[in-house]
């Protein structure tokens, strides 16, 4: 009678035990799927920065890698919107791959009006990413709709960012490492003296470029985070040009600091685990 019993619990227990061991992959399927990707992360950082001290406690926020027309459409970028807006930052910047691909995205005019409703008093500002190249189409059109945005483009170039005090500083944008030609000689100004810049990267791996110039923090995405990482081994793969620099704070050396952001959208696959979709708050005090 006994035995009978302990063998009947030992079968209830293997049945759970192994409906258990089946769900795994379900619930990390679920999770990975339709959870993490919808768990926004808001990341607030201060740095220190040689900014004129009339733009300390500057806040600059940056957002990136929105794959639109992959599993993201303009619905989900519209709360984004209305998040980042709430977050009320003084300069906005987007670090490339807007569109997954532009063949699978047909609503450009309501992304131009989401994009108008940014909200920044030093400007709203962007660059290409590899996706933004890979696609014929693509440029042209992101070109586009940053003009009617009213969203500075940084191809290889600069601008500067000027208050009411008559200080200024420089924010710069090169081209997609991966697919496109990044010059540095035009992005950055010739007579900048010793102005804080700040330069836009998709490729977080530019840095070893970008170091060896008088720049102070460059900022970028690309990497996703690794999109989906395992418990200790990491991103299972990273993308070429964030081999070295997969995601969140770098001291390149002693002028160049590096912050790579994990993104918004996914790209090939709609997953995302422990890499959860980030926006970053810079919060820049002068010394």
């Amino acid at each position: 009678m006994n035995e009978m019993i302990n063998r009947r619990q030992f079968i209830k227990k293997s049945i759970r035990s192994l409906s258990i061991i089946l769900s795994v992959p379900t619930v990390g399927y679920v999770y990975s799927r339709f959870i993490e990707p919808r768990s926004l992360s808001i990341t607030e950082l201060t740095l220190d920065a040689p900014i004129p001290d009339s733009f300390h406690d500057m806040k600059i926020l940056q957002f990136s890698d929105t794959h639109l027309g992959f599993q993201y459409n303009c619905s989900q970028f519209g709360t984004l919107v209305d998040k980042i807006n709430s977050l009320q930052p003084d300069l906005i910047v987007f670090t490339g791959d807007l569109f997954d691909s532009t063949e699978n995205f047909s609503e450009s005019l309501e992304l131009i009006r989401l994009l108008r409703l940014l909200q920044a008093p030093y400007g709203i500002y962007a660059v290409k990413g590899n996706h933004d190249h890979a696609f014929s189409s693509s440029a042209i059109r992101i070109e586009y709709i940053y003009r009617e945005a009213n969203i500075t483009y940084l191809n290889n170039s600069f601008h500067e960012i000027r208050n009411s005090h008559g200080d200024s500083f420089f924010i710069s944008g090169v081209d997609d490492p991966v697919y496109g030609v990044p010059d540095l000689t035009k992005a950055l100004p010739s007579s900048k003296k010793d102005q804080f810049t700040l330069l836009l990267s998709h490729a977080p791996d530019f840095a070893i470029e970008a170091k060896n110039h008088k720049i102070h923090l460059q900022l970028s995405g690309h990497s996703h985070g690794g999109q989906i990482q395992l418990p200790i081994l990491g991103p299972v793969l990273t993308p070429v040009k964030s081999k070295l620099y997969r995601e969140g704070l770098y001291h390149v050396n002693d002028t160049l600091t590096l912050y790579v952001n994990r993104g918004i959208g996914t790209t090939i696959l709609p997953l995302r685990f422990l890499a959860k979709p980030e926006i970053t708050l810079f919060a820049i005090r002068a010394i």
